[in-house]
C-alpha cells in the first residue's frame, strides 16, 4: 500500500523496489487530500497510477480505495480503462464507500447518513460493473447519467477486477454481488488477539453475505491491508518468524491475500522494521509462504 504523501520520484522508487523484491500487486490510497492532515502534500491517485503504469512491467496496480464521494462512476470506469490499457491488463480497481470528511468537504457534498451512502455505493458499484464491461447504462437514482457502452473495451474479461472493501452489512452485500475480491483492515488500535478475532468474525459474516446472495464464499477473494500501529500492535515486521506466524494465523481465519503498507520502516518506528530485516523477510519468507 502506497500512501502518496511523498514525492512523485520517492513513490516510485518504492513501487520500483516493490516490484523488483517480487511482490505481486502495489496499492495507491485515494482521497482528495490526506484524511489525517489535509494540508499536507498529496498525490492523485488515478494520475499516479497512470504514472506508475509506465514505470513498471509486472506488478499489477490498484486503488485502494476509491469512492463515490470522490469519483462519479462514470469518470472512474474512463479512468481505470484508461489505466488498464497504459498496463497492459494489469489494473485491479478497489472500491469503498467512502469515510473521510475531507473528501466531502473538498467535493463540496454534506457527509452521506448511512443508509444513503451504502444506497450511493451499491448503485455506483453496478454502474461500474456495467460500463467496465462495455455494457449500457440507464439512469438511476443517485446517478443519472444514460451511459452508452464506452471504450477501449476491456483488456481483461470480462472487466478489470474490482476489490470491494466491506465492513458492514450493506457493502458486504455490495461486495458479495459484484466484488471479484473482498477487503478489509480489520480495525483500528487493536492488540494484535483482539484484530485476529475481529477479522476472522467479518470473515465469517462475509461468507454468510455471499451465501445471501446465492454465491459459493470460495469464489471471492479476501484481502487483508495491514502492517501498520495505527491498525494493530502486532509487527509482523519484527523477524521472519513473526511474520511467518502471523500470516498463518490470517490464513487461518479466512484472508488469502494480503497488502502491507509500504514501505515499512516508515510506519514502525524505532528500527522495529529495519531494511535488512524487511528485505530477508520478503526474499526468503514470503516466496516459502507462497508455496506453502
Amino acid at each position: 500500500m502506497l500512501i502518496p504523501k511523498v514525492s512523485w520520484q520517492t513513490l516510485r522508487d518504492h513501487c520500483l523496489l516493490a516490484e523488483r523484491l517480487g511482490f505481486d500487486h502495489a496499492w495507491v490510497d485515494d482521497h482528495l487530500t490526506s484524511p489525517a492532515d489535509p494540508a499536507q502534500d498529496w498525490l492523485e491517485a488515478w494520475s499516479t497510477l497512470a504514472a506508475l503504469a509506465t514505470a513498471t512491467t509486472t506488478i499489477r496496480l490498484g486503488s485502494l480505495v476509491s469512492s463515490p464521494v470522490v469519483r462519479h462512476p462514470a469518470l472512474l470506469a474512463r479512468q481505470a480503462l484508461t489505466v488498464e490499457r497504459i498496463s497492459q491488463g494489469r489494473l485491479e480497481v478497489g472500491l469503498g464507500s467512502g469515510y473521510a470528511d475531507s473528501d466531502h468537504a473538498l467535493a463540496g457534498s454534506r457527509p452521506w447518513p448511512g443508509r444513503e451512502r451504502a444506497e450511493r455505493f451499491r448503485e455506483a458499484v453496478a454502474l461500474l460493473d456495467r460500463v467496465l464491461r462495455g455494457e449500457p447504462v440507464e439512469p438511476g437514482r443517485y446517478y443519472r447519467s444514460r451511459i452508452p457502452p464506452l471504450g477501449p473495451r476491456p483488456m481483461r474479461s470480462p472487466r478489470p477486477p474490482l476489490t470491494v472493501a466491506a465492513h458492514g452489512p450493506h457493502a458486504m452485500a455490495t461486495a458479495a454481488r459484484y466484488g471479484d475480491a473482498w477487503s478489509t483492515f480489520g480495525g483500528f488500535g487493536l492488540s494484535a488477539a483482539e484484530h485476529l478475532d475481529r477479522t476472522a468474525r467479518q470473515v465469517r459474516r462475509m461468507e454468510r453475505a455471499c451465501e445471501e446472495a446465492g454465491r459459493d464464499p470460495a469464489t471471492l477473494g479476501r484481502t487483508l491491508l495491514t502492517g501498520r500501529p495505527l491498525v494493530s500492535s502486532e509487527n509482523m515486521w519484527a523477524g521472519p518468524d513473526a511474520f511467518a506466524s502471523f500470516v498463518s494465523r490470517y490464513r487461518a481465519a479466512g484472508i488469502d491475500r494480503f497488502v502491507f503498507y509500504w514501505p515499512p520502516q516508515d510506519y514502525w518506528p524505532d528500527d522495529q522494521a529495519d531494511e535488512d530485516t524487511v528485505r530477508r523477510i520478503v526474499t526468503d519468507v514470503i516466496p516459502a509462504l507462497r508455496n506453502s
